[in-house]
């Protein structure tokens, strides 16, 4: 019986605390989801309109909602609203741009200026005496201003480019480079900026020249972006703009180049049709010949194949059953193709030896003589 009274009063205990404590305040938040005001924006319940999300408990009542608008350190603005008599008059900055014929306790702004961007929090206050407010939440309010300029130069496996973003309130924070879905990060950043301060406080960013090249070294799936936003003070980035450029020659990877050896040269046609990501592209042909002062040793004098973009392999070309291996070459050494042979090698002369003219040969040297004799002849017949 004792357990059980005891248990009793820990449930009341329960029940007691959970009402005194079922009001709740969450920080404020901006209608629609949005992540910052935008000074070009028309100033609505749709655009300008600050939330003060907060939970009663079943027969709680609000007495008063307030707003406080802090920069830094300093409180620079106050609001109140209650059931009764709705909104009453704002005070520093808030003053004259809050609409005070809303029906509820949210923060309504019916003009945006630069100066609005602050630290706001929301109170409530019960019929009860209870009370709970927010923690800051800073509010920015974004002016973005004139036409992004971008230029891009493509060559080879690489790219230059030239940018100039708008003009932007607050100073903006731009990221700009070769970007890696696979790493998710920029793995090479454009570090030279040239930043240009306006008048009403807002910077324009921009950078010439910039290039970059992409090769074997390079991550997976690469594209120069660039990634324009504003930063909160606690370094929460809000992207504004972002753009990104590629090329599908940028991540293909290639047929390995065929490898010199065994006195072999190889010749690429197109001669200049390398992937970025190293060796040759699809469809690339390689002709695999003996190098200067070697020769055929067989029947196969040259080999023609084809790279295969699908198995990264070189083929044989089409029609052809040749492969690198097929070709030997031996040293040139002028006898008649035999490697060294003397030409007599039991198959008299077959297998499509090559015949050598000498001066020596029988046959010329009758020639000769015979000329000689015919000169003879003329030069005694003369007077």
């Amino acid at each position: 019986m004792k357990t059980y009274s005891y248990v009793l009063f820990f449930l009341r205990l329960a029940a007691l605390l959970g009402a005194a404590s079922g009001l709740s305040v969450e920080p404020v938040r901006l209608c629609n989801h949005q992540r910052y005001l935008s000074y070009r924006a028309v100033p609505s319940e749709g655009t300008s309109l600050i939330e003060c999300p907060y939970h009663l408990a079943v027969g709680e009542e609000v007495k008063r909602v307030y707003w406080e608008m802090w920069n830094d350190a300093d409180q620079v603005g106050t609001y109140e609203w209650d059931p009764v008599n709705g909104g009453q008059e704002a005070t520093d900055r808030l003053k004259g741009v809050v609409d005070l014929n809303r029906d509820d306790g949210g923060l309504q702004l019916t003009k945006l200026r630069y100066d609005l961007r602050g630290d706001y929090l929301c109170g409530v206050e019960l019929t009860n005496g209870q009370r709970n407010s927010s923690s800051k939440e800073e509010v920015l309010v974004v002016d973005n201003s004139g036409h992004t300029w971008e230029d891009k130069y493509f060559g080879i496996c690489t790219i230059t480019v030239n940018y100039t973003s708008p003009a932007v309130f607050p100073e903006p924070t731009l990221r700009a480079g070769m970007f890696s879905v696979e790493l998710n990060e920029y793995y090479e950043k454009v570090v030279q900026w040239n930043k240009i301060y306006h008048i009403n406080g807002s910077v324009t960013y921009s950078f010439k020249d910039a290039s970059f090249k992409i090769d074997e070294n390079s991550p997976g799936e690469v594209s120069f972006k660039v990634d324009m936003g504003v930063s909160k003070s606690n370094g929460t980035f809000i992207s504004l703009l972002t753009m990104t450029t590629f090329s599908l020659g940028w991540n293909e990877h290639g047929c390995p180049d065929v490898k010199e050896k065994d006195h072999k040269g190889v010749r690429y046609f197109p001669g200049n049709n390398g992937a970025c990501r190293g060796g040759q592209k699809n469809r690339t042909k390689a002709t695999v010949t003996c190098q200067g002062g070697y020769r055929p040793a067989g029947d196969v004098d040259i080999v023609v194949m084809r790279c295969n973009g699908t198995t990264l392999a070189w083929q044989p070309e089409e029609g052809k059953t040749t492969t690198f291996d097929d070709l030997k070459c031996v040293k040139d050494d002028g006898n008649d193709g035999n490697d060294g042979n003397d030409g007599n090698d039991g198959n008299d002369g077959e297998d499509g030896n090559k015949a050598v003219v000498s001066i020596g040969s029988p046959n010329l040297s009758l020639l000769f003589v015979s000329l000689f004799g015919v000169v003879l002849l003329f030069i005694s017949s003369l007077p």
